[in-house]
């Protein structure tokens, strides 16, 4: 694959000054920063949680963390996604307003039936989830925190959806950032407590400033045909893109899942663990992407297709540098690294997490190219090898016998690399022979 030259010298540094002007103005180099935070802080809530309760309630608290994730955005119905999208392409106040009302409304089903489902089918809801029903004290504080979830996730989008990112770097911070090591802190080492306290203060927390909002909002508006409209439109939007967006959650909610019903609870525990490195380096990758987004998509709308292969090329060449550096110093370091700050007992899992962490290098790749990929197609690659990757990891640790948990989640990373690079080179094809998106007359993508 042919990533083009480098960027001469001064045309890199004119791109970068204009990255970094736009990223300061709105907010996105405080969005990388807070990024930075919610890692640290979920790493300190990974030790005191270990500290608290012990290798199996470590593992127990891990993957109730992962059943709120995969079982709380399919509920929201795709809000998170459709919510920032209606209301930034909205012209008026008013209209974005219409459209966070609409949102509260399509809501009302995830804070209503999913955890109602939780409170009065304990046994089978912890059968489901844990694969054992001796877990069925956990659903009562997963109903607490399916509740928080969803609020905190529909006023951390309206303030997206607002280009408000200092608001919303300010709300993640409390609700990702602080909450979760004082809920563990506060729990007296009873993991039910710590997510009932996790989910209790997301939960405060959104309906007070959902209060505020809703006190400029509501004297001015009436529940309209308006208002119905665009909770169709969100539904519409929204809705088909759950099954992408449940893979990528998949990809690191369901492993833990699976791995108790075949390797025990803190077998599942050492997995989470693994992923949750993952994903935090990740993250900080995830949040380049924000970053470079509106530079790409302008250098797309001006037909600049030379310019976005050399950007993207050099941003993803200096990524993999950066990531196999951070995987081999951790490769190097975890036997010493892992108990002294975990703990001795979780010496144990050393092994695991140098083989998960390999999969940071290919989960790298997806996360530097899915917004290119957005950006110049509207061909759903991301959706389909998000969905080939997680199947696959999926079938492999659910045959078990056959290949172990952490190996098939590598396997799974690695085929979702590969197919991310081989998509970002059949949508440069595509979009040098004009079979690319366009954009619409409002500066939007046409869907």
């Amino acid at each position: 694959m042919q990533w083009g030259p480098f960027p001469d010298s001064a045309a890199w540094s004119r791109a970068l000054s204009v990255i970094l002007v736009r990223s300061i103005r709105n907010g996105y180099l405080p969005t990388f920063a807070v990024q930075l935070v919610v890692m640290a802080a979920g790493l300190i809530t990974l030790r005191l949680a270990a500290l608290a309760f012990g290798t199996d309630g470590f593992g127990t608290y891990t993957v109730s963390r992962r059943c709120l994730s995969i079982i709380g955005f399919p509920a929201l119905l795709g809000l998170g996604v459709s919510l920032p999208r209606y209301m930034g392409s909205s012209s008026s106040l008013s209209d974005k307003d219409n459209f966070f009302l609409a949102s509260i409304f399509l809501s009302i089903p995830s804070l209503s039936i999913l955890p109602s489902v939780l409170l009065v089918a304990p046994t089978w809801a912890a059968t489901f989830l844990f694969g054992d029903k001796s877990f069925s004290y956990m659903t009562a504080p997963l109903a607490a925190g399916v509740i928080g979830l969803n609020l905190y996730t529909v006023v951390y989008s309206y303030f997206r959806g607002q280009l408000r990112m200092w608001s919303a770097n300010f709300l993640q911070c409390l609700a990702m950032g602080i909450v979760p090591p004082f809920s563990v802190v506060l729990s007296d080492g009873n993991v039910g407590l710590a997510i009932t306290l996790l989910g209790v203060s997301w939960a405060l927390l959104s309906l007070t400033i959902l209060f505020l909002l809703l006190k400029r909002i509501w004297p001015d508006r009436a529940i309209t045909r308006v208002l119905w409209r665009n909770v169709k439109i969100l539904a519409g939007y929204g809705i088909p893109r759950i099954p992408a967006e449940f893979a990528l959650f998949g990809l690191f909610a369901v492993p833990p899942l699976l791995i108790v019903r075949t390797a025990g609870i803190e077998r599942a525990g050492f997995v989470s663990l693994g992923l949750t490195l993952v994903q935090a380096g990740g993250s900080m990758f995830a949040t380049a992407g924000i970053i470079l987004l509106p530079y790409l998509s302008g250098l797309f709308i001006k037909g600049k297709m030379k310019e976005v292969r050399r950007l993207v090329g050099w941003t993803l060449g200096l990524s993999c540098g950066l990531v196999c550096l951070g995987v081999i110093s951790f490769e190097i370091m975890a036997p010493q690294l892992v108990p002294a700050i975990m703990g001795k007992d979780f010496s144990a899992a050393v092994s695991s997490l140098n083989v998960l962490v390999l999969s940071s290098v290919p989960y790298v790749f997806y996360l530097m190219l899915r917004t290119p990929l957005d950006a110049v197609s509207k061909v759903p690659y991301n959706s389909l090898s998000l969905s080939a990757a997680f199947a696959t990891v999926a079938v492999l640790i659910w045959l078990g016998n056959v290949i172990c948990a952490e190996l098939a989640i590598l396997i799974g990373m690695t085929l979702l690399g590969s197919l991310s690079i081989a998509s970002w080179h059949l949508a440069l094809h595509r979009a040098a022979t004009g079979k690319a998106m366009t954009p619409g007359v409002t500066g939007t993508w046409n869907q």
